[in-house]
């Protein structure tokens, strides 16, 4: 690929692995930041965090050094960003779910989401990518493949 593709590829994803890291670490860090719904900010921060952390770097490795760029690691590479993905999208939708209470049910909000309901939405929007992935993905030949050392993976059953 072009030299210019990797100049202005790598400065969106350093702005959101530094962005999202910094969310992290001052809701982590600061005990007024610490509430139930800075939680569901958390949450998407930490997808989003992975996704910048591996999508545009895992590209760079395989493109331009030829290390582990092998059909299997890119196989395993996009389905493990695909779960990312998904992911990142269920913990916005939970996000936006929750501030929707906030906002139309603000003193119903504080009696319903305790800190123990949003940590197990918050499961629950990462538990859900993760089943999809394993059903989808799961048996997904590229990854049955390095179950089986010495075979290929055109030798897979069908």
């Amino acid at each position: 690929m072009q030299r210019w593709f990797w100049i202005i590829g790598w400065f969106p994803t350093t702005l959101a692995v530094l962005g999202n890291a910094l969310v992290v670490w001052l809701v982590t860090t600061r005990r007024r930041l610490r509430s139930t719904a800075n939680r569901f900010i958390v949450s998407l921060a930490v997808a989003d965090f992975c996704i910048g952390f591996f999508l545009f770097p895992a590209l760079f490795i395989c493109e331009r050094r030829r290390v582990f760029c092998t059909v299997h690691h890119e196989r395993v590479t996009s389905t493990s960003l695909s779960f990312l993905g998904h992911a990142s999208a269920a913990n916005l939708c939970v996000m936006t779910a929750d501030r929707y209470m906030a906002i139309t049910l603000p003193l119903k909000y504080i009696t319903y989401i305790t800190p123990e309901r949003s940590i197990r939405i918050i499961t629950a929007a990462w538990a859900f990518p993760a089943v999809v992935w394993i059903f989808v993905h799961g048996f997904n030949p590229s990854i049955w493949c390095f179950s089986h050392r010495g075979r290929t993976c055109s030798k897979h059953p069908n």
